[in-house]
């Protein structure tokens, strides 16, 4: 088997078992009081088998059985064309209206080989500076 490195270390390209590294840097933020649109924002990146896969974040239907739990689904959409099979990093984006503060409290981005959960943390919590 081929081998392949990248940030979280060396992985076997055909094991099923690597699921877990399949997503990196994945942040989920909401926006805060005292705006009138309040909103949240996933960002991160899904591990693809080519170039020529994107990856769109969609709400999940049905959601889960926790409303505090946002559930997504990590859409691979193939281009048309060959694509060399190189395993590629590509950047996933969901953007949606909020209906109040706190409505999330984390994010379960699922995908056909695993999922990911991340907690929401606050627009004005990442720009403060560290704990003193």
């Amino acid at each position: 088997m081929s081998m392949i490195s990248f940030d979280a270390g060396l992985v076997e390209s055909g094991d099923v078992s690597v699921a877990e590294q399949r997503f990196r840097n994945f942040v989920a933020v909401q926006d805060v009081p005292p705006q009138k649109t309040l909103f949240i924002e996933v960002l991160g990146e899904v591990l693809v088998g080519n170039p020529g896969i994107d990856v769109e974040l969609s709400y999940a239907i049905p959601q889960g059985i926790n409303p505090q739990i946002l559930v997504l689904r990590a859409n691979l959409i193939q281009k048309a064309g060959l694509w060399p099979q190189l395993m590629t990093w590509k950047p996933a984006r969901y953007f949606s209206l909020l209906q109040k503060y706190d409505q999330y409290s984390e994010v379960q981005v699922e995908a056909i080989f695993g999922s990911e959960t991340i907690k929401v943390t606050d627009r004005i919590r990442l720009l403060e500076p560290a704990d003193r």
